[in-house]
């Protein structure tokens, strides 16, 4: 009976631990879903975008082990060569220039050769001189073989020669054989010294062993050169080596002839510079018509710009009396071509981009009690949306410039943006640190959720075009969270890791990439989203001359270019890749791992690996990522 006690106390046990994890789990699933949220309600305000029209790019998905990012590793040319000099000499002629593509055996300089050139000429004379004496030796062994054969026969006639004279003709062959022999050897020798000249005026041409790139020059025509010393440097881009430097925990991770992926990041100079504001550019926005884009930037300056991007130049521009802080364009498949600035003193003016007037169209009737600080039309077209520093977020009707309603109290600090999704909802983001997903009807707003513990240095955060996803800034990551529920589904993050998102952080038309601000020199930053099949990394920065912060930015409607505003009040436009280029994917292969420590401080150890580089893509000094996949 005892022994039946105790064996049923565990079952009974492990039942009620059972019932309470689903009970938990049931708790947990109730307590997940939106507060207030219902099955049906009011109609959305404008018409639906189909989601299934946008073709999103889609979230790594599946459990898998972390790759290893190693950032900021150099790459290091393989095959390189300090082409010496290989005499005292003066260089008479330089072959090449900087830049210039050589091969093996080319001739890339010229040194004074004179002195080499007429020892040359010297023992050539001696070979001829050494020849003839070679010849005459030989004809003489042979009348003396002749002599002496002559001198053994009338010996032997008992005619008048005696035996003496007779030896006399052997020692005259014997000596002749032997000089003949001294005169071929005095050949081959002349041949030799020829030869060895040959050789040194030949050290006076100065030629490369590789095929490969001229990267110096150090010396110049007429400039005396040592032995030895180098005259040029020869590189081989064809293949280059990765070097790492990794924390030593993953030193298990790493082996030789395992492949890496290397993720290159390239500088891209802006494609336009539009010049014309008087003062920080504070918006910018794209009409939607594919085939002939116009810019619209609002500044500081108090205006509004239209640029004629053909000409780089101003086509319009759109006075305002006051600095304008925010700008929006109707978007794709919207017949109308308005947009929207809102203004520090609080008004939203309506602007038709077709007509030549430099009046709004119609005003919004109302305004903020404050400056409006963010814009954004529906995608119908058919109503607006303004947020602004009294911490309200507005919805107007485009057609007769009518508010509609304020929505309820959410932000309780300025509002810095807004964006509209194809499911009848916005999505806003204010200083107080939240981001909040509101659903929009035709008489109401109503707050769905709220995402709070944002860093807030990231004023402008995108939403994809299918609206199932919003960027959120934390710091030096910026995370991209699933709505309606804010899970996180993957984060980026700067490779250095010492910089912080600022500004803005954009979705791309197409969802592929995305654009954001740093806070690192001004850079820009284009990034591939994470896919199933990508890691979600840095594909170039957009870099100009003054490196002026970014203030503000947009797409152009089919992603293929982008625009920035600056401080320095400048407008650029930058060429975005083509979509090959975003995909492309490049692997190394690791040839050496140290499997001991730089130093006791830093550990960590160093990793190589090969990178075949035949178009030339990669610059030997620059900087790449290396991503490994841990081995088991």
């Amino acid at each position: 009976m005892l022994r039946s006690f105790f064996t049923c106390v565990p079952m009974a046990l492990m039942l009620f631990a059972l019932t309470a994890c689903d009970g938990g789990a049931a708790g947990r699933a109730s307590q997940g879903a939106i507060p207030g949220a219902s099955p049906s309600g009011p109609g959305p305000l404008y018409a639906q975008v189909d989601p299934g029209k946008i073709e999103p790019a889609p979230i790594r998905t599946g459990v898998a082990a972390a790759p290893i990012v190693v950032p900021e590793c150099r790459l290091v040319t393989i095959d390189r060569q300090e082409v010496p000099s290989q005499r005292n000499s003066v260089v008479m002629r330089i072959l090449v220039k900087e830049g210039d593509i050589v091969q093996p055996k080319q001739m890339l300089a010229q040194l004074d050769d004179r002195v080499a050139a007429a020892d040359l000429q010297i023992k050539k004379a001696k070979i001829t001189a050494s020849e003839a004496d070679l010849k005459a030796s030989q004809e003489t062994h042979k009348e003396a073989v002749q002599r002496e054969k002559t001198a053994k026969q009338l010996f032997q006639q008992g005619k008048a020669i005696s035996y003496e004279e007779v030896r006399g003709a052997e020692l005259a062959v014997t000596k002749y054989y032997q000089e003949s022999i001294s005169k071929k050897e005095a050949v081959r020798l002349s041949n030799e010294e020829s030869k060895q000249s040959e050789v040194l005026l030949e050290m006076h041409q100065i030629k490369s062993t590789i095929a490969g790139k001229v990267k110096r020059i150090y010396k110049e025509p007429g400039e005396a050169v040592k032995e030895l010393e180098p005259l040029f440097q020869i590189q081989n881009y064809d293949n280059l080596r990765v070097e790492g430097q990794v924390d030593v925990q993953y030193l298990r991770a790493f082996k030789e002839g395992m492949e890496v992926l290397i993720e290159p990041s390239n500088l891209e100079s802006p494609l336009q510079k539009l010049d014309g504001h008087l003062h920080d550019v504070t918006g910018i926005a794209v009409t939607n018509d594919a085939k002939n884009p116009v810019i619209v930037s609002c500044s500081e300056d108090g205006t509004v710009r239209v640029w004629d991007r053909a000409r780089g130049c101003e086509k319009q521009v759109l006075k305002h009396g006051v600095p304008v802080r925010a700008i929006a364009c109707t978007p794709r498949g919207v017949a109308e071509n308005l947009c929207l600035s809102g203004a520090l003193d609080g008004k939203g003016r309506l602007w038709d981009l077709n007509s030549t007037s430099d009046q709004p169209a119609r005003e919004l009737r109302g305004q903020h009690r404050g400056a409006i600080t963010c814009v954004a039309f529906t995608p119908d077209g058919k109503a607006c949306a303004t947020g602004g520093e009294d911490r309200e977020i507005r919805l107007w009707d485009v057609g007769s410039g009518e508010l509609r309603y304020t929505f309820p109290a959410g932000h309780k600090g300025a509002v810095t943006s807004i964006q509209f999704t194809p499911q009848g909802q916005l999505v806003s983001v204010g200083r107080d640190n939240t981001l909040r997903v509101w659903t929009v009807s035709g008489d109401s707003a109503k707050l769905e959720t709220t995402i709070d513990r944002r860093s807030g240095d990231v004023a402008s955060l995108g939403v994809s075009p299918d609206g199932k996803r919003v960027l959120f800034d934390q710091g030096k990551s910026l995370r991209i969270l699933g709505l309606p529920r804010g899970l996180t589904e993957s984060v980026l993050q700067n490779a250095s890791g010492t910089a912080n998102f600022t500004n803005f952080a954009l979705f791309a038309p197409d969802a592929q990439t995305i654009l954001t601000a740093s806070s690192a020199e001004g850079r820009v930053q284009l990034w591939h989203a994470p896919t199933s099949t990508h890691r979600g990394h840095e594909i170039c920065q957009f870099v100009s001359s003054d490196r002026a912060p970014a203030t503000c930015a947009a797409f152009g409607p089919d992603g293929s270019f982008v625009v920035t505003g600056t401080r320095d009040k400048q407008v650029l436009v930058w060429q975005v890749p083509d979509a090959k280029e975003i995909d492309a994917r490049f692997t190394a292969k690791v040839v050496w791992v140290d499997r001991s420590l730089e130093s006791s401080s830093a550990r960590q150890f160093r990793v190589w690996a090969e990178l075949p580089n035949k178009d030339g893509r990669f610059l030997p000094g620059s900087t790449v990522t290396m991503v490994a996949q841990p081995t088991k």
